[in-house]
């Protein structure tokens, strides 16, 4: 028996889902990464970021991000340093305790390998109300930690300044607003990414979502929202797009003309395929509309006859 177009997207989003090998292999690198930073000064143990920690990960993706924040006193010398050197003298550290950790090859992050085909990417940051407290010139004494973001390597060897539990906020506030239905959304328009290149980058993708639907207090159904989605997004990527945390900057600025234009076009003509589609299914032919949903989605997306 045929499944219905609904059903067919409720199959693909449990698909996405990560393994409960894969859950538990990363909870577990989690807690001992805390274990191994109890022997450091820390401001925040160590806590998960990115898609993984904004629940909105699939899995296909490879990497499971993780911050920990430093006390920045105990380890001035070493911050004021290059970045990267002070990257090394972790990675050194850490290898003692995990085997062939290495550093990423934009020199961001520590990279381990967990298996089953996940790895952790750990980022070492500072807190930036801290840096700016090492000095009486720059003090603020009624700030809250975290509260201006935190310092993490640029890969340059200087700092950039970034505040992922601003996104995390932002993004579950959003998805308890629209009933949880936000971040499955977000799943299936990284599915999407992949199919074409990975064009977009994951968070930019992840925060253009949350703008399309920030003044909704309801979603349709999926297939609906996905080509509002498809729709919203084409609009978003074809300008300058800036982070949502006020202190950020562009998120967008790693794509060029035509990067940008192959992206743009490519959304626009599967918001075309999804409006296709869903008149189809309104008409009756089920056939058709899987066939242009699985243009969209490719291989992944099945279920018809």
């Amino acid at each position: 028996m045929s499944r219905t177009v609904s059903a067919a997207f409720n199959a693909l989003l449990s698909d996405l889902q990560l393994t409960p090998r894969q859950r538990e292999l990363a909870q577990g690198r989690i807690m001992h990464l805390r274990r191994f930073f109890a022997a450091y000064a820390l401001s925040r143990e160590p806590w998960a970021i990115g898609s993984y920690g904004r629940g909105t990960v699939i899995r296909r993706e490879r990497d499971v991000d993780v911050m920990v924040v430093l006390a920045a006193k105990p380890y001035v010398d070493r911050f004021r340093r290059d970045s990267r050197a002070f990257l090394y003298w972790l990675r050194d550290a850490l290898n003692v305790e995990y085997a062939n950790t290495r550093v990423s090859t934009r020199k961001v992050a520590l990279c381990m390998d967990l298996g089953d085909g996940l790895g952790v990417d750990l980022v070492p940051a500072f807190d930036v109300i801290e840096v700016k407290g090492l000095s009486w010139l720059t003090r603020r004494p009624l700030a809250t930690p975290g509260e201006m973001g935190f310092y993490i390597p640029n890969g340059n060897g200087g700092w950039q300044i970034t505040n992922p539990a601003h996104h995390d906020a932002l993004m579950q506030a959003a998805d308890v607003r629209l009933a949880s239905k936000l971040k499955p959304l977000v799943r299936l328009m990284k599915l999407w990414n992949r199919g074409e290149h990975d064009r977009l980058r994951s968070f930019h993708l992840e925060m253009m979502v949350e703008r399309a639907w920030r003044k909704t207090t309801q979603m349709p159904p999926l297939p609906v929202a996905m080509r509002h989605t498809l729709e919203a997004v084409a609009g978003l990527t074809n300008h300058e797009f800036s982070d949502p945390w006020p202190q950020g900057g562009r998120l967008d600025q790693y794509i060029d003309g035509e990067t940008r234009r192959k992206a743009v076009k490519a959304l626009r003509d599967d918001a075309q395929r999804a409006t296709d589609a869903l008149a189809y299914e309104n008409s009756g032919n089920q056939r058709a509309a899987f066939d242009r949903w699985s243009v969209v989605f490719g291989r992944d997306f099945t279920g018809y006859g």
